[in-house]
């Protein structure tokens, strides 16, 4: 039982310094979070190639994400994102 105890708590551990980098709430964005006024969005576009991923429950198993942030003519963009599966 102890062991069990022992082996559940550094799970715990782990899981919470999994989810440190991450906030999870409901509703609308903290106050805390500042708009960048000066963003140009043309040095945003293009092919970005992940370098170090945090855990999260909606990619299990993932890994060599890259990610392509295309303009369209109407203004918006376009974010096509693939993956590869580990397994």
């Amino acid at each position: 039982m102890f062991v069990k105890c022992v082996l559940a708590s550094c799970m715990l551990g782990l899981a919470l310094e999994y989810a440190h980098g991450q906030s999870v709430g409901l509703g609308k964005c903290p106050e805390t979070i500042k708009v960048v006024n000066d963003f140009d969005m043309l040095k945003y576009l293009g092919t970005w190639f992940e370098q170090y991923r945090y855990f999260t429950v909606f990619q299990p198993g993932r890994k060599c994400t890259v990610t392509n942030y295309t303009r369209l003519d109407d203004g918006t963009v376009e974010v096509s994102t693939n993956q590869q599966n580990r397994w």
